[in-house]
């Protein structure tokens, strides 16, 4: 018996089967067939955007059924309703369409002789190949990542494997094909994410930042955080990545990169996907908007100003609102003049690729290690829960900073490096006399 489902303009044919979570060797799944998860969360099978054009993907079962989280063949569509999936006794998935046409096949991360393959789909949406005796992880659908960042998964870099872990958007919003958008690990410092567009490779479209533990700086919503963790994990030589966990099991949570390029968590609310953290759309999450210890704030015309103790490096250009030069300190530092820690508090944490970091200092231990470098221009939390953990420290100036607008909370507090204050006012005094 086969029935149709559309919805979220996704065409599903399925047929009634009872639910299996697994794949043994040599086993096929034909179109029409699929597996589902152990509580029925997720679904694996053939779908459609168009009749005659089919993808090998999972979908959310128990919600949200058109809600697609990972496509397989994503660079070639199954023309036709006579694809299959085969699950070899090497312990590697094969997509042969009607013509027996390979179309795709996973790639093992590592590989292991005399092995027993199983392939099962988890209630975490990951499809897992492993060792049904040792249990060692063969291939995972968490490695290759599509539009959509799901509890558990990991987005960064593997170290040893070589293995990317990035978003990429859909070409539109039907079309999963790989689109024009990634969001990707910068983890030249301490790790953050950013929206590259890939029709200018040369720029950051738009700069995610680095993980505070409920959510990213800058990023609208965090402020309500308390069902949901996000993690840096920094594995010296083995793995930096950044996941996110919900804190309550009955909760659906996704992250997605759609194809316009935004990218944000949506939760599910008994009947709808609500907006959770989103990100600004707006002038100031242009990368860098207002240069070098410039702070954006969409409230404000012109909208970039230099923060509290700095001034434009180059006034007759702010004057024509070109900020691209940023800002220099209103009093110079230099070893005479002492200096000290201004805190800014709410703010967007600047651009984090010339950082230093540790997971465990206070951040009494932060300032004190910052002191204690001249090369340092700035310190903060790495971890806002909890009263705040952790530290990162800058060396560089600042750039790519925003005030969180008024009544938003998602900013961070940051301690800047300033020339002793009493010093300038000397310098002033003396003058006047």
């Amino acid at each position: 018996m086969i029935w149709f489902y559309c919805t979220c303009a996704l065409l599903f044919i399925l047929k009634t089967s009872s639910a299996v979570d697994t794949l043994l060797p040599n086993q096929t799944l034909k179109d029409g067939d699929t597996i589902v998860s152990a509580n029925e969360f997720f679904e694996l099978g053939f779908f459609s955007r168009y009749r005659n054009v089919r993808y090998l993907g999972i979908w959310f079962k128990k919600v949200d059924k058109g809600t697609v989280v990972w496509v397989a063949n994503r660079d070639i569509p199954l023309a036709g309703f006579m694809g299959m999936l085969k699950f070899t006794d090497k312990g590697t998935l094969q997509l042969f369409s009607g013509n027996n046409t390979l179309i795709w096949s996973s790639q093992p991360s590592k590989t292991i002789a005399n092995i027993n393959p199983i392939a099962q789909l988890l209630d975490t949406g990951n499809f897992v190949i492993r060792d049904n005796v040792t249990g060692d992880l063969i291939w995972q659908s968490f490695d290759h990542p599509g539009n959509t960042w799901l509890p558990g998964m990991k987005i960064g870099v593997d170290l040893v494997t070589g293995i990317q872990r990035n978003l990429t958007s859909w070409k539109s919003r039907g079309d999963p094909s790989p689109g024009s958008y990634t969001v990707s690990m910068d983890i030249n410092g301490f790790p953050q994410l950013y929206i590259a567009d890939m029709k200018d490779k040369s720029r950051w479209h738009r700069r995610v930042g680095s993980a505070n533990g409920v959510g990213f700086t800058g990023m609208r919503g965090q402020g309500q955080s308390g069902f949901y963790e996000f993690e840096t994990v920094y594995k010296t030589r083995e793995e930096i990545y950044i996941n996110f966990t919900s804190l309550i099991n009955s909760s659906f949570s996704r992250m997605m990169l759609n194809y316009q390029g935004n990218f944000r968590q949506f939760v599910w609310n008994s009947s709808k996907w609500e907006e959770y953290i989103t990100p600004f759309q707006d002038e100031c999450e242009i990368y860098g908007v207002c240069g070098v210890y410039g702070s954006c704030n969409i409230n404000n015309s012109p909208v970039c100003t230099c923060l509290e103790g700095f001034e434009p490096k180059v006034p007759k250009e702010w004057s024509a609102n070109d900020w691209s030069n940023g800002c220099k300190h209103e009093i110079p530092m230099n070893n005479e003049t002492g200096y000290n820690f201004s805190k800014f508090s709410n703010l967007k944490l600047p651009d984090s690729r010339d950082t230093w970091f540790n997971s465990t200092m206070s951040l009494g231990e932060c300032e004190n290690v910052c002191t204690g470098n001249v090369s340092c221009t700035a310190y903060a939390n790495t971890d806002i829960r909890d009263g705040g953990s952790g530290c990162i420290m800058w060396f560089s100036e600042l750039v790519d900073i925003r005030d969180a607008p008024q009544g938003d909370d998602s900013g961070q507090d940051i301690y800047i490096k300033m020339a002793n204050p009493t010093f300038g006012k000397c310098i002033c005094d003396c003058f006047v006399m």
